[in-house]
């Protein structure tokens, strides 16, 4: 059920994301209007047809004369010099723009889509571990970026509120499916506490305490976020939908954490020895008094948020009233 549920999850955004993408380069395409830009391109050039009508009526109405008949059959021919020079420089200048053209579009599907297929190569060519610190990497990269263009922008604080809200559920996407490259499918969730703790490294019970504290609260900030967006997709007036802010959405994370916790707690540790689980339990409790003072103060700040805006009232003017009762 898990594992349905997964990719039935990831499929969804997937689509919403390739959507927004779609959306976002229309809108881009909008702000040109290639209309007008042809129509410029045709007023420049002069009509051909309208020059030659010019040039007969004035042969008609003027006497022809031998030498004004090699004058103008030499003017002819340089005239064809010409047009046949502005069409070559006119064809080689259509290369140039389409090779331009086409530089620009590969440019712009390549650098939004550079931590898919750069993860892919690195992957193939190196290890799985330096493929998921660029994934990681470039996700933090555009963020920082599309968070300083907007900023750069002045973009309205609501909209970028809301564009948080895409970013949360691509980050939540791509972390999932990481998760499911490096425990495989069909995934368990026991497994992500038995593989690490084997792992012969140093901290090998911290990474098996927080990685599947790390999926549960990806997967539950994952449908958080749907949940917000197609609330917003199927409201049509744009004042009326719904925002996130970064301290609601680690609000949200933190408190996803204690699920993955809860399982912990739960969980068979038989294969264990008594020192390891007594060590194992020991590092339970550090992580989660440390979840907890993060918790804390985010519970707070969210309150009193909240609080703020329930309590704004707007007050209408006190209405004069005349003095007579």
């Amino acid at each position: 059920m898990l594992n349905i549920g997964l990719i039935v999850l990831i499929s969804i955004d997937f689509m919403l994301l390739f959507i927004s993408k779609i959306i976002f380069y229309l809108h881009a395409f909008k702000v040109f209007s290639f209309k007008d830009l042809i129509q410029k391109i045709q007023n420049a050039v002069p009509d051909k047809n309208k020059k030659e009508e010019q040039e007969e009526e004035d042969l008609a109405d003027n006497e022809i004369e031998v030498d004004e008949k090699k004058r103008n059959l030499l003017q002819k021919i340089w005239h064809g010099f010409l047009q046949g020079l502005l069409f070559i420089l006119k064809l080689i200048g259509a290369i140039i723009v389409i090779g331009l053209g086409i530089a620009i579009i590969v440019i712009i599907i390549g650098i939004p889509t550079a931590s898919i297929w750069g993860t892919i190569l690195i992957a193939i060519y190196y290890e799985l571990l330096y493929a998921v610190i660029f994934l990681l990497a470039m996700i933090l990269i555009n963020f920082l970026l599309g968070l300083g263009m907007l900023r750069l922008a002045k973009v309205d604080k609501k909209r970028t509120q809301r564009i948080l809200i895409m970013d949360a559920i691509q980050f939540s996407m791509i972390s999932l499916l990481i998760f499911l490259a490096a425990f495989g499918y069909p995934l368990d969730v026991y497994s992500m506490i038995v593989i690490p703790f084997e792992w012969n490294i140093t901290l090998n019970n911290l990474l098996s305490i927080s990685i599947p504290m790390l999926f549960y609260a990806l997967l539950i900030t994952n449908i958080f976020a749907l949940i917000i967006r197609f609330k917003n997709i199927f409201t049509k007036d744009v004042n009326k939908r719904k925002t996130i802010r970064l301290h609601q959405l680690l609000f949200i994370f933190i408190a996803s954490c204690f699920f993955g916790i809860l399982y912990i707690t739960d969980t068979d540790l038989s294969f264990m020895t008594e020192l390891e689980r007594t060590m194992y339990l020991q590092t339970l409790e550090v992580i989660k008094w440390v979840i907890t003072s993060v918790f804390i103060p985010l519970f707070l700040y969210t309150f009193n948020n909240f609080r703020k805006t329930t309590d704004k009232v707007i007050r209408r003017p006190r209405r004069r009233t005349s003095g007579r009762y």
